[in-house]
């Protein structure tokens, strides 16, 4: 149980003197800009925070390099239907709505982002509405990041690995063997493996599990066909495979997924905004 306000903690001190502890540090950094910093050093973290329209209103280095923007000043003021195709832009709004109007974070969540070149990307999400100093949601706040590690240049990739990756890419359906991914190229094995993991950190294997369920994630979000069919399309070998595969790698189910992208409303503009200040 959390110490009362007169029970001493591990520390010896009450509830009452860390909580006056933490205000009096807390008060005296200001206006957060060095924690603003600290997260701008952050390679691969992106932090953003939006007001209740929507607008952005901070974001990290990280927010504004995969968005395609050199300063935050170009960012300030417009929404994630100027960033994202309007079916994502639509899905990312319905979560912010949600996360206000019951006040509870949305974390660890699995959705689809563009970066700058257009490309489709998988990040991993936790977003929490933000408060002013009264109490009242005013927003949402969150930091997200790529599911997997980023993609490596061209320039460093060994021209037999890019010619398997390639391949494995275009086929990943059909049933990939490792060896003879390793005998097409030339190489041994043992050495492909050596060679995935050096530059995606995955062993081939897991290169090609990821490879199959981010090609099914494209279909749940832009189909609606059975979670079988989905399985057959991309090599799993049948839906329980298909969905503990997909666990793993999202944190979620086939099923999850689907089903939270057929609760989006349309058309998104009909959507009365309602953000609850009961307590």
């Amino acid at each position: 149980m959390p110490a009362t306000s007169s029970e001493p903690s591990t520390s010896g001190l009450t509830l009452t003197e860390i909580q006056a502890l933490q205000f009096s540090i807390l008060e005296n950094m200001g206006h957060g800009s060095q924690i603003r910093r600290l997260l701008d050093e952050i390679e691969h973290i992106e932090f953003f925070v939006k007001d209740a329209s929507g607008a952005f209103m901070a974001a990290n280095r990280a927010f504004l390099r995969r968005s395609g923007f050199a300063r935050e000043e170009e960012l300030i003021g417009l929404t994630d239907f100027d960033l994202h195709p309007p079916e994502i832009a639509r899905t990312v709004r319905q979560d912010d709505w949600r996360i206000m109007s019951t006040r509870q974070p949305l974390l660890n969540h699995v959705e689809a982002l563009f970066i700058q070149a257009e490309k489709l990307e998988w990040y991993r999400t936790c977003k929490m509405p933000l408060m002013d100093v009264n109490d009242e949601v005013i927003g949402v706040m969150g930091l997200t990041h790529p599911c997997a590690e980023p993609e490596p240049s061209l320039e460093t990739i060994p021209s037999a690995l890019r010619q398997i990756v390639n391949r494995i890419r275009d086929t990943h359906a059909q049933p990939l063997r490792v060896s003879e991914l390793a005998r097409d190229a030339g190489i041994q094995p043992r050495r492909l493996h050596e060679m995935f993991i050096a530059t995606y950190r995955l062993s081939p294997q897991q290169f090609i599990l990821k490879t199959r369920v981010q090609a099914a994630m494209d279909d749940l979000l832009h189909t609606r066909k059975k979670l079988a069919v989905i399985a057959q399309d991309h090599g799993f070998v049948d839906h329980s495979a298909f969905t503990r595969h997909f666990r793993n790698i999202t944190g979620t189910t086939p099923k999850e997924f689907q089903q939270r992208q057929r609760l989006l409303p349309e058309p998104w503009q009909k959507i009365p905004m309602q953000v609850s200040t009961e307590r």
